[in-house]
């Protein structure tokens, strides 16, 4: 990793302020190496303050848009997508690591795949196995201790980016994967044209506000990848890229029910997301790696 440049200050919600010590010293950095953002020094937090940080109340309330989108309609186009880039056989053992509510386990379910889970909210891991009937393990990525070579497919969708050490689950991957194994993960990109465009505003402003990362508020990001440093960290971890797609932007002002500052705030910036979309320079980075 290179020298690390400072980005800026996060903002802080009085939620994570009373759990988090030390986040009055806690800056927003990047690696001018490979264009890794993490928040220096990290926040410690232990079990009991993760329970309370990814509650029930977690994902708020959401538009009927947003719900159809993040329950049928992503699920089902990201598996398929590993379905066409594996070959043909029996049905695949799928690992979902984060699988929260369980919507993507719920889809590939309903393919006949045999699935299982990984989730450290204790909330979620009781809901999802019970509506399910599907094995969840409450484990944290870093002490997950998963059977070798037990998995053909793993599958995250936007956790990482709330790990100290992210390697930790490229390892996890890695090491449940069989060769050949693909894994789908999924992440905000650090590097979204939105976010230049607000790094400029917040410095015309005379602030000193980093423009990505909120590990101080939800929803809890404490590292943050480009294309370029998430397939710096897939090839350290012994994966190869197969597919990456940036995507998203124009539909960010839909995802909130109720007409509130944010919801204002994305439609204000909606020129410049859909033209970060049509750019390749979108919100949200989908990687398909298969494991080496």
């Amino acid at each position: 990793m290179g020298e690390p440049q400072f980005v800026g200050v996060p903002r802080v919600f009085e939620r994570a302020k009373i759990v988090t010590l030390g986040w009055e010293k806690m800056y927003v950095v990047c690696c001018a190496q490979c264009g890794f953002y993490y928040v220096d020094p990290m926040p410690i937090w232990s079990g009991d303050t993760l329970q309370t940080l990814y509650d029930e109340e977690y994902f708020g309330e959401e538009s009927m848009w947003w719900h159809r989108q993040r329950t049928e309609v992503d699920p089902q186009r990201r598996l398929d997508a590993i379905e066409r880039e594996r070959e043909k056989g029996s049905a695949p053992r799928f690992l979902d690591i984060g699988c929260g509510q369980g919507y993507v386990l719920e889809h590939a379910l309903r393919r006949g795949w045999n699935v299982c889970g990984l989730e450290p909210s204790h909330v979620w891991v009781e809901q999802t196995a019970a509506r399910l009937g599907v094995p969840i393990w409450e484990q944290r990525v870093e002490e997950a201790d998963l059977p070798a070579g037990s998995c053909d497919v793993v599958f995250s969708d936007s956790v990482i980016e709330h790990l100290a050490n992210p390697m930790a689950m490229m390892k996890l991957a890695q090491r449940v994967l069989k060769p050949g194994g693909l894994f789908y993960l999924v992440t905000p990109n650090a590097e979204a044209l939105v976010n230049r465009i607000r790094g400029l505003l917040f410095h015309f402003a005379s602030s000193h506000r980093a423009s990505f990362i909120e590990p101080l508020c939800s929803p809890y990001h404490i590292v943050g990848f480009t294309p370029h440093s998430l397939s710096v960290l897939a090839d350290r971890a012994g994966f190869e890229v197969r597919r990456l797609w940036v995507r998203h932007g124009r539909e960010e002002w839909r995802k909130e029910k109720r007409w509130t500052a944010s919801k204002f705030k994305s439609l204000a910036l909606l020129p410049v997301l859909t033209l970060g979309e049509i750019l390749g320079r979108g919100t949200t980075i989908d990687v398909l790696l298969v494991r080496q």
